[in-house]
């Protein structure tokens, strides 16, 4: 409900919604029967190979950008759909900003750009609308369209009396004012919102770390070792420890062969460890000899289930 109220604010940084389930779930469905509700153009929208097929793509003139039923997505494109949510510039410089919405049966979303401006929704087990009839909406779309209008409402004449800090991250903090303020709206707890979300966005994480090697590997080191007192390692002992870790059926070419490797994988994997509570540190040294330093870190910043308004 927040995607649909926010992604009819002008101004906003925009986000991506990812649909995710097992076949016949909904998906398609559920994901039309949102589009009918803010943009109702329905045209098959199909995956761009260059710059120009996407550019193409946005002279649809669609207020949503929608695609059904991934099976990946290029680096290269999450990068656009990521500018797209914060303003894209076209060959031919025309500005483009807007929503984006897309279903897959396992998430396709594997880079921070994108992963950082994404809310993934499983709904395997939901089953909310994958009805029988082409249209599951059509007895109820005209109340809830008005329901979304009085929410934009109440979203801007509140906007006002919220912090500027609601979220610890940046590219989310319009998206967590407006849940915030719909909870408020519909007599519900703030705290229902920021669990929700702060749920997603750990599952958002992992799934990204899950294509990490090494730092689903820090992840088991850790959770085996939590009463060890010993973080701070050279990097080629790091990787005789994390050698015992190495997740099952991971091929040679993608697991760090000696030190320098992993000192590289470590820097790589670092960002995201700590978004998951996860300090790793390099101690400032070089080579075989560098110390990392690997271990839990405690929880911080701003808690928006304990702002008020």
């Amino acid at each position: 409900m927040t995607w649909l109220v926010h992604s009819l604010l002008p101004n906003k940084q925009f986000v991506a919604l990812e649909l995710i389930g097992e076949p016949q779930s909904g998906k398609t469905t559920t994901q039309n029967a949102l589009l009918s509700l803010i943009d109702p153009t329905f045209v098959n929208c199909g995956i761009p190979k260059t710059d120009k097929d996407f550019d193409k793509l946005l002279l649809l003139n669609k207020y949503v950008v929608d695609f059904d039923n991934l099976d990946s997505l290029s680096k290269a494109t999450q990068k656009k759909i990521a500018e797209l949510l914060s303003g894209y510039v076209s060959e031919q410089n025309y500005l483009f900003k807007c929503p984006v919405i897309f279903n897959a049966i396992d998430s396709v979303v594997t880079e921070s750009i994108l992963s950082d401006l994404t809310i993934t929704i499983d709904i395997s087990n939901e089953r909310f609308l994958s009805s029988p009839t082409d249209d599951p909406l059509q007895y109820l779309r005209s109340d809830i369209f008005a329901w979304i209008l009085k929410a934009i409402h109440y979203v801007y004449f509140y906007n006002g009396y919220l912090n500027e800090n609601v979220s610890r991250s940046p590219k989310m903090q319009d998206f967590c004012r407006t849940g915030i303020l719909l909870a408020r709206m519909m007599d519900r707890s703030q705290s229902e919102f920021s669990d929700q979300f702060s749920a997603n966005q750990k599952t958002r994480l992992q799934l990204q770390l899950d294509n990490l090697p090494v730092g689903l590997a820090i992840q088991s080191f850790l959770a085996a070792n939590q009463d060890s007192q010993t973080t701070h390692l050279p990097v080629s002992k790091w990787l005789e420890v994390l050698e015992n870790y190495k997740p099952d059926g991971i091929a040679k070419a993608d697991w760090p062969s000696n030190p320098k490797m992993l000192g590289a994988a470590l820097k790589r994997v670092a960002p995201l460890l700590r978004k998951l509570e996860i300090r790793c540190v390099s101690q400032g040294k070089t080579g075989s000899n560098c110390e990392w330093e690997i271990m839990p870190q405690p929880k911080g910043g701003f808690d928006i289930s304990s702002y008020r308004i």
